[in-house]
């Protein structure tokens, strides 16, 4: 999976005069996604983004997200794409038990070891 440059906010376009622009969350809760997908969708280039002047606040227009989500790159394919995180977390969360219990099983045969060398003096 290829890296992709952090969203700048010294680099976005200011909007123009009469477009409705609203904050990614609000954005994000009317379409029913994450903003965390359209923050990827900003850094894919499919969506445009804006800020207001002296404002960090990145915003989107509302039309482009509705329209963006009406043509099918919408929360199916986030879930799927959220499902597929889950499960590689859940790998993740599997293989770092068994290290833990292999570790721990690792120092209790090095105890008992040393008690017996201990006992054998």
């Amino acid at each position: 999976m290829a890296k992709t440059a952090a969203l700048r906010v010294e680099n976005l376009p200011a909007p123009e005069p009469g477009q409705i622009l609203v904050s990614l969350e609000t954005a994000a809760s009317a379409v029913d996604v994450s903003h965390w997908l359209l923050r990827k969708k900003i850094r894919e280039g499919e969506l445009e983004p804006f800020r207001m002047k002296n404002s960090p606040i990145i915003r989107v227009r509302i039309a482009d997200v509705v329209a963006l989500f009406e043509a099918g790159s919408g929360p199916s394919d986030y879930s799927d794409e959220v499902h597929q995180e889950q499960a590689r977390k859940e790998e993740i969360r599997k293989e770092q038990a068994r290290k833990r219990a292999a570790k721990a099983r690792q120092i209790k045969r090095d105890r008992l070891d040393a008690e017996k060398a201990e006992a054998d003096r």
